[in-house]
């Protein structure tokens, strides 16, 4: 994805870029915000900005005073595209792409341009002029180009037209050509960016540019004009222009200068040859036309790629969640285990695996309970999750020992996954009739045991290194008893991690005392009477609202969980 920033404007404040970077920017009056406006209007922390995993940027209003606004509507969270305006208060925001990997206009192959310094005087800009009168041909001509432009799929073939434009006979210019001028190193050269068009009877004619009017335009960052003689019927209220420094006997001629991209370390910029007579309001407002219209094409362009890349995007999370979802057991009858599951995507898919498999009777019909989270996000992430998925429900099936399961998995997750790529899992393996446990970790948050009166006591833990890091690691059981009446609670580090705070988690701790409260108050209250089919699907509601009213900003990982009481 290209690299984003944001064009700030106020009518009380001058323009500010602000290049986006990092994972989250808060904007408000706070003086520690990374976006710090400056009014009455905007509130101290008034929204955040957020980096997700696949290179996009998303907006969320923190419960703004005065809201936030995206393209004139009001928004809790959005995702950002290409040329969206954001409105917080007095200030307008602008997404905009910047930086070389989204410069739509690669220098060509062609050697270096010279520039050559000019005279002495001023270069005239539309500032120095009185508002010009343009022809309706000249403005239909370029409405045309617009279309055009929105046609052509290639960068060079946008900018080609843009050069011939100027050089058709209903424009005037000798020669265009684009050029991209550095600002950290401005020399006596430029690169081209495509080849010099010349209109009819000047393709001999060598592009005179001029250093001075260059130079001008990356101060100026507008539009200039300069010449080399006086055009006919401009009187001594015409602005005093740069002489160029050719000589008039030798070719008499204007030159007009016009961004195209700035940057911060270069610019890119048509530059024109007219006829004396031309280098005057009119024309360097065509041009600065022209080139209106060409960024206008190019903003399209951009916002279309952007576009199709968040459309793969979501595609690819679509399918994502897809695999995730059918992951999940769904109308499974255990005798003697009320259960229910809380899996919560976030938006960009990670590979949490949460499962409960019961074996055939015919070996002895115990229940595997076990969750997993796959290190990484995306596709990739939610794919391991599918195989531990099929692995696991294949070896239940054929009777394989808890250790046997967990030790074909680690060494499979050991060939095929990529270095410093994991499995963090906690898998229990259950006989409904006496309630014993056999519980191995590999390097997953310890699951609870919980007591109606809401006692905790924890699983293993920290006992088993994660899958897939070592292949000959042997993964150590323990043994323990799941009461009638108690729950076994699992879940994933998107619970733990959940941001409640400016950079404050919920962690182990927190988590452990609210899941102690929820049951406690159930138990000792009127809930009960509520849940006279599912204690643990009440509980995982309660939970699941919990979480939500606890979360601040945008979640940055599933949350998944297991609920499951021995009854």
């Amino acid at each position: 994805m290209p690299a984003f920033s944001l064009d700030i404007t106020s009518p009380n404040a001058p323009p500010a870029r602000v290049a986006l970077a990092g994972q989250q920017l808060i904007i408000g009056r706070a003086k520690d915000a990374q976006i710090f406006l400056d009014s009455r209007t905007i509130s101290r922390r008034h929204a955040e900005i957020i980096h997700d995993p696949f290179g996009r940027w998303w907006i969320r209003d923190l419960g703004s005073h005065n809201g936030t606004l995206v393209n004139g509507d009001r928004i809790r969270e959005h995702l950002l595209k290409h040329g969206d305006l954001v409105q917080v208060g007095e200030f307008s925001l602008a997404l905009a792409s910047t930086g070389d990997d989204s410069a739509a206009l690669p220098p060509t192959k062609a050697a270096s341009v010279a520039l050559t310094e000019s005279g002495g005087g001023r270069i005239a800009s539309l500032r120095d002029f009185e508002s010009p009168r343009l022809a309706a041909e000249h403005l239909s001509i370029l409405s045309e180009l617009g279309q055009q432009l929105l046609l052509l799929e290639s960068p060079g073939q946008r900018l080609a037209a843009l050069c011939k434009l100027m050089v058709r006979p209903e424009f005037h210019g000798r020669s265009a050509l684009a050029l991209r001028a550095s600002k950290e190193s401005f020399t006596d050269a430029a690169q081209p960016l495509c080849d010099p068009q010349s209109a009819p009877g000047d393709e001999t004619l060598s592009p005179y540019i001029s250093k001075t009017l260059i130079r001008t335009l990356l101060a100026r960052n507008e539009p200039v004009l300069a010449s080399n003689a006086q055009a006919p019927g401009q009187g001594a209220s015409a602005p005093a222009m740069t002489e160029l420094s050719l000589a008039a006997d030798v070719m008499t001629i204007s030159a007009v200068a016009c961004p195209i991209k700035s940057e911060p370390t270069y610019t890119d910029l048509l530059y024109v040859l007219f006829p004396p007579e031309y280098g005057n309001s009119e024309w360097l407002a065509l041009t600065a036309l022209a080139v209106k219209q060409f960024q206008q094409a190019e903003s399209t362009w951009a916002a279309r790629k952007l576009g199709e890349d968040h459309a793969a995007i979501e595609r690819e999370l679509n399918r994502a969640h897809n695999i995730q979802a059918r992951l999940c057991p769904r109308d499974l009858i255990l005798p003697g285990l009320d259960y229910a599951i809380g899996f919560t995507p976030c938006r960009w898919v990670g590979g949490d695996y949460v499962d409960l498999i019961k074996a055939p009777d015919s070996i002895g019909g115990k229940i595997l309970l076990t969750i997993a989270d796959v290190c990484g996000k995306g596709l990739p992430a939610a794919l391991v999750a599918s195989s531990l998925h099929m692995m696991t429900h294949t070896a239940m099936r054929a009777g394989t020992p808890l250790e046997a399961i967990m030790q074909n998995l680690n060494i499979y997750l050991s060939e095929s996954l990529t270095p410093g790529t994991f499995v963090t899992m906690l898998a229990a393996l259950l006989e409904p009739e006496t309630g014993k446990l056999e519980v191995i970790n590999a390097g997953h948050p310890a699951g609870l045991f919980v007591s109606p009166a809401g006692e905790i006591t924890q699983t293993q833990s920290a006992a088993n290194l994660p899958l897939g890091l070592d292949a000959d690691a042997a993964p150590h059981a323990e043994t323990t008893t799941l009461h009638p009446g108690e729950y076994l609670v699992l879940f994933t580090d998107g619970l733990t991690e959940l941001s409640v705070g400016e950079g404050e988690l919920l962690g182990d701790d927190l988590l452990a005392q609210h899941i102690s409260d929820l049951i406690k108050t159930h138990h000792a209250g009127a809930d009960a009477a509520l849940t006279t089919d599912s204690a643990a699907a009440f509980l995982a509601a309660k939970l699941t609202a919990l979480l939500d009213s606890l979360q601040v900003g945008m979640a940055q990982d599933d949350r998944t969980f297991l609920i499951a009481r021995r009854i």
